[in-house]
């Protein structure tokens, strides 16, 4: 027998499944910058980070990602009676800093000499700004030639994109000119006398004499004029990476005889 007028059946309980939403102030943050997350959620009792994050946490509320130097995603489920929502996900993407270059050559270089500077950024870079041994604004790319150096010097290039900021330096340096003493003693001397002549050089790898003298000689060192009839000048010519330096001294001899041919 089949009732023509049955009960209604009882209509199912809906599932009240547990739902989550995650956002950001934003997904775009310059380098070491920072956004805040922010998430809530219906129909559950717990939410669990998972990811670029981690832990219990509470149906709703917000964080910081704090610095942030690369990309990194965020995942977040929340938990209820009726089971578990789907996993929400978001990305923080971030903004690189720009790279570039500053090089020079030649480095090293000699005294009063000159150095081609040269450097490059990335595509995202808006600006650059030198400083230090030179200044101003510059091109993302370019080179640029610094004579007359007289001492070592350093040179920085502050470069700028949404990332943030580099700064990229290089030191040329300048190689000194030879230095030291040349000196004569005793000075001055009688007629027919003679004087010791000397020398001492850093940073030079070689000497010559002229003048009143001719040769190699060491960088340092000592030697006689010899017996000396009339005043006499010597040159001494000392070379190095740095360039050449000329130092000279006079001797005068005393009590030359009349008439004699100086």
């Amino acid at each position: 027998f089949v009732d023509p007028f049955p009960e209604p059946l009882a209509p199912r309980p809906e599932i009240a499944y547990p739902k989550a939403v995650l956002s950001a102030d934003s997904t775009i943050v310059p380098y070491n910058g920072q956004a805040v997350l922010s998430w809530s959620s219906v129909n559950s009792t717990s939410c669990v980070a998972l990811d670029g994050w981690e832990g219990k946490q509470a149906t709703s509320g917000t964080i910081s990602t704090g610095p942030l130097t690369s990309a990194r995603t965020y995942d977040l489920k929340c938990i209820g009676g009726d089971g578990e929502s789907s996993v929400e996900s978001l990305t923080v993407n971030v903004i690189p800093l720009p790279t570039g270059t500053l090089t020079a050559s030649p480095n090293p270089i000699p005294y009063n000499g000159s150095t081609m500077l040269t450097w490059s950024s990335s595509d995202e870079t808006e600006s650059c700004t030198a400083s230090g041994a030179w200044n101003g604004e510059k091109k993302i790319a370019g080179n640029q030639k610094e004579s007359g150096l007289l001492s070592t010097k350093t040179y920085l290039l502050k470069c700028t994109s949404p990332g943030g900021s580099t700064v990229s330096s290089v030191t040329v340096s300048v190689v000194p000119l030879p230095s030291g003493s040349f000196s004569v003693e005793p000075n001055p001397v009688p007629y027919k006398g003679s004087a010791t002549l000397a020398w001492s050089s850093s940073d030079a790898t070689v000497c010559d004499a002229s003048g009143s003298w001719r040769g190699k000689k060491a960088t340092a060192g000592t030697e006689s004029t010899g017996a000396l009839a009339s005043s006499k000048t010597y040159t001494l010519r000392c070379t190095g990476r740095g360039g050449v330096t000329s130092k000279s001294v006079t001797v005068r001899v005393l009590g030359v005889p009349k008439g004699t041919l100086v």
